[in-house]
């Protein structure tokens, strides 16, 4: 039984660090992004107390936690922070560097705990010495007294504090959340704090029980007595208590000013009975139970008092957001997938049926439906997240890369709110990396050739989100010098590439992403492998995503990414081919016709529709599949009018059939993959559909009109 309850145990306080990680990621981010955005000028009070509270929670959670060695670079981060901000310590630029690399250190020790990553204790006693040097040269006073605090946990008579000057008497009581064990705090790790501060003494109010059989050993029906001599403030107490304690659940009571080392000498023989100081654990005598107003020995509680979830400290905060496993979430959206195709199968086999003497069963399907509606929009959007995830970590590489690069460089974000599939926003991240480095080190000219060319010394590089029908659309801008078509035209053919000067811009573009592929003329550790072009389109690609290139010489280079709002489900029309059915997504669709025989021309050997003044090409679905077609004349058949990216085609299809909301499986995952196509779905008479890519019909086309020439 003891096993099993270790077992449990351990299980609860990995869920619990999980927690705390992703705070702890949260937190370095949003410093970063504020010092990034600094830009070498002088941090606000606002923006100043921001960084503190981050560095101050970190240091906080890591406490709570156990992970002990995070304290020791956030505990001197904290305490210079606190003096910037108190204006004890004038603020200087390399402070920004400073407080990234410490940032950096901090995360290197998160991905220890949380990755099991490899921790170089080099680089955190490194930090923690140049945080500190940084103190001592600005206020030698302070650096005294955080030096003090530092080596305090290495003092083993914790009486010696009476030399350092006047002490406080607090008494303390504190009454935790019933669920305190359950939100997997550690109250050695808390007490652990206090005694840095000072001397302590430790007494435990326990609750007793009505039926030990119903006791529950997870719920914390126990109140703590504290005897705390410090020298610091009640506020440095509280912050202690920060976590894990609403300030109702706090009382913190100054006895005297123990200036008197006779005071201390007399209380020496009562602190060393303190457990925590490694003394027998023999019961300290009770404080005045009076004082704190509440019946010794006993408290009482109610189960209902346990909050509604163990990832907030209070319930309100529980009401408000909570934090659940991708995996979860993953798990809700496959089976809200199920439930539309289960739907699916009902309503057609329900179409069967006479809908006057079936007019109930009709009415309830039909509001199936409905429900079914929005319960599939209401889970698609818990997987959507902000892109502002992705962006913010561009501003530091770009800084960074243009103080290495001798560039000035300004970026810009546009559309940061706009959302998109937690799993896109993983995978998209690598491209966009590339992108930026590229724009970086080829695109942007250096400050003296872009004020010969008549620009503003500074460059500029844009990241714009924006969401369009069913997609999300991505672009990377910079006004540097443009790509150059000469020089991709021969370095495709010193490797071996096919290219020749009659190609259009778009294809000569398009070269770049072939692997290996690079204009640049010397190899450095920032780009000119090859591999970063290449990798954006695979990357790109594999999210059912498009790339297009617009460059003007001179002027800059615009590079547009078109992703799907999500991998799960879409909105089509399936459509029939021979035998066989095919889903076109709807935000693809302009619509459908039957085309009059004066609107179908011939032009350059390609078939076209004649469509408001438009010529539109024609793609013979049947053709590209190698498939056989009941209709092969367009003049019989029936025209889909799609549109990818501004680009207007006409499938020719059998019939159309109906509106669908299709659920996506992978077919590269079960099979292969197909060209042309982005997926599969399950049809509700069982059969299954294949989803058509439209961006990639395009490409086909283009592809199986030059293999005829």
């Amino acid at each position: 039984m003891t096993n099993h309850l270790a077992d449990n145990q351990k299980i609860d306080m990995e869920r619990f660090n999980q927690v705390f990680f992703e705070e702890c990621a949260e937190h370095l981010a949003e410093m970063e992004k504020i010092l990034v955005s600094l830009a070498d000028e002088e941090p606000d009070d606002e923006q100043l107390n921001a960084i503190f509270r981050a560095a101050h929670s970190i240091k906080g959670g890591a406490g709570i936690f156990g992970f002990q060695d995070m304290t020791v670079v956030t505990h001197v981060l904290e305490s210079l922070l606190d003096k910037l901000r108190n204006h004890e310590i004038a603020f200087a630029a390399s402070m920004i560097d400073l407080f990234l690399s410490a940032g950096d250190v901090i995360s290197m020790q998160l991905a220890g705990h949380r990755d099991s990553a490899e921790v170089h204790q080099e680089s955190v006693d490194l930090i923690r010495a140049e945080l500190q040097k940084v103190i001592e040269s600005a206020s030698p006073v302070a650096a005294v007294e955080l030096e003090r605090s530092l080596l305090i946990e290495d003092l083993t008579d914790k009486n010696l504090l009476a030399d350092t000057g006047s002490l406080n008497c607090y008494e303390l009581m504190f009454r935790p959340d019933i669920d305190l064990f359950r939100r997997g705090v550690r109250l050695e790790n808390l007490f652990a704090e206090l005694e840095d501060l000072g001397s302590l003494k430790v007494e435990a109010v326990v609750a007793d029980s009505e039926d030990f059989s119903s006791f529950d050993p997870e719920l914390c029906v126990t109140s703590w007595k504290l005897l705390l001599k410090t020298d610091a403030s009640e506020a440095d107490i509280r912050d202690i208590f920060e976590f894990v304690a609403e300030e109702e659940q706090l009382d913190v009571t100054l006895i005297a000013d123990v200036s008197d080392k006779s005071v201390v000498a007399a209380d020496a023989a009562e602190m060393s009975l303190n457990p925590l100081n490694g003394g027998a654990s023999i019961p300290a005598p009770a404080l005045s139970a009076e004082s704190v107003g509440i019946k010794v020995g006993r408290r009482a509680y109610d189960k209902n008092e346990l909050a509604p979830s163990a990832y907030g400290r209070r319930g309100v905060e529980a009401e408000s957001s909570i934090r659940v496993g991708v995996t979860k979430v993953d798990q809700l959206i496959n089976q809200v997938g199920e439930l539309v195709i289960t739907q699916l199968m009902v309503s057609q086999a329900a179409g069967l049926l006479d809908p006057v003497l079936h007019e109930g069963l009709h009415r309830s399907l039909q509001q199936l439906e409905r429900t079914t509606r929005e319960l599939q929009q209401s889970v698609m959007s818990i997987r959507l997240v902000p892109i502002s995830i992705v962006f913010s970590r561009f501003p530091r590489m770009v800084r960074e890369l243009a103080a290495k690069l001798g560039k000035t460089v300004e970026l810009k974000t546009v559309g940061d709110s706009t959302e998109l599939d937690k799993g896109l926003i993983e995978k998209i991240t690598d491209p966009l990396t590339h992108l930026v480095r590229n724009c970086m080190d080829h695109a942007l000219e250096k400050p003296d050739a872009r004020v010969a060319a008549g620009k503003d010394a500074c460059g500029t590089i844009t990241l714009r989100a924006s969401q369009i029908g069913g997609r999300i659309v991505i672009h990377v801008i910079d006004d540097g010098a443009g790509l150059n078509r000469k020089k991709i035209i021969s370095k495709a053919l010193e490797r071996g590439i096919t290219a020749s000067e009659t190609m259009s811009d778009d294809e000569v573009w398009q070269l770049i992403f072939a692997p290996g592929f690079s204009t640049a003329d010397e190899v450095t550790d920032i780009s000119g492998r090859g591999v970063g072009m290449d990798v954006v389109m695979k990357n790109v690609q594999s999210m059912g995503g498009r790339v297009h290139i617009l460059s003007e010489p001179g002027k800059g280079t615009q590079i547009t990414i078109s992703l799907p709002l999500t991998l799960a489900i879409l909105d089509g029309l399936s459509v029939a081919i021979g035998d066989e059915k095919f889903i076109i997504p709807l935000n693809s669709i302009i619509e459908s016709l039957q085309p009059a025989p004066g609107s179908l021309k011939t032009v350059n050997g390609k078939n076209v529709v004649y469509v408001r003044g438009d010529y539109i090409p024609i793609i013979p679905l049947y053709q590209l599949f190698n498939m056989q077609a009941r209709i092969t004349d367009p003049a019989n058949g029936i025209l889909v009018l799609i549109d990818v990216e501004g680009e207007k085609a006409a499938v020719l299809v059998d019939a159309l059939l109906d509106e669908h909301q299709v659920v996506i499986k992978s077919i590269e995952t079960n099979y292969r993959k197909i060209d042309g196509t982005a997926g599969a779905t399950i049809l509700g008479d069982g059969r299954v559909a294949l989803i058509l890519d439209v961006g990639s019909l395009l490409q086909m086309r283009k592809n199986l009109l030059n293999y005829n020439k």
